[in-house]
């Protein structure tokens, strides 16, 4: 997977190779791609631009920096993200556990701000359940952000298979999202008319959805 920013596509921030097995292999076979996965690594951290590049092989590791600046205004904001996930096989579906650290910094000749740095700690988790033609799926996270507080997130989604082209779906869940840094400080900008705002609070939210798919 190749992720970069729309202005800077030859530049991706991050690379990550997905070495599941197939269902019902053996885990022995997991390490076997890694020495020609390492060679392709080593290659890849030779494109201007690549920091990090982990493989992943049912479970993952994720270290990532990223920089934003406003030239001329002394603005610059730094973002350290680091992240673990495991994915489980189990005989009828799969479990997903995964925790993250975020660490972001911002900084400025004009201006003092009264949060200059913040972390965010996350614990997540994930189950996905295939039983003939039903489907489930539950997910729980948790986050500990150090500037707004520990907020509770899930989500439960419900499929049905009543033919091999019709499926529905239904589910419902909540959401969290803490302003970023660019939306509570970012300078004047006089070409698009936008200035970030300091009194922004997290946006909380919740969805429910009806679906009926034809594939």
């Amino acid at each position: 997977v190749w992720l970069s920013r729309a202005d800077r596509l030859r530049q991706p921030d991050r690379i990550v190779f997905d070495l599941d097995p197939a269902p019902g292999a053996d885990f022995a076979a997991v390490p076997r791609p890694a020495p020609p996965t390492g060679e392709l690594r080593r290659e890849l951290l030779r494109v201007p631009g690549v920091r990090q590049v982990f493989p992943r092989a049912g479970f993952a590791a994720l270290l990532s920096r990223g920089e934003v600046s406003v030239s001329g205004q002394g603005y610059r904001i730094t973002q350290d993200q680091y992240m673990w996930q495991n994915d489980i096989a189990l005989s009828s579906g799969k479990l997903m556990l995964a925790a993250e650290r975020r660490v972001e910094m911002v900084d400025s000749n004009a201006v003092a701000y009264t949060v200059g740095e913040r972390t965010t700690n996350a614990l997540v988790g994930g189950y996905q359940l295939w039983l003939g033609a039903h489907t489930l799926q539950l997910s729980a996270r948790r986050d500990d952000n150090s500037q707004f507080g520990s907020h509770n997130t899930g989500s439960l989604g419900y499929g049905y298979q009543f033919t091999p082209a019709w499926r529905a779906t239904a589910s419902a869940g909540t959401a969290f999202r803490a302003p970023t840094f660019n939306d509570l400080y970012w300078p004047v900008d006089y070409s698009s008319f936008y200035v970030g705002n300091p009194n922004l609070r997290p946006e909380r939210a919740r969805n429910r959805d009806v679906g009926l798919v034809y594939e």
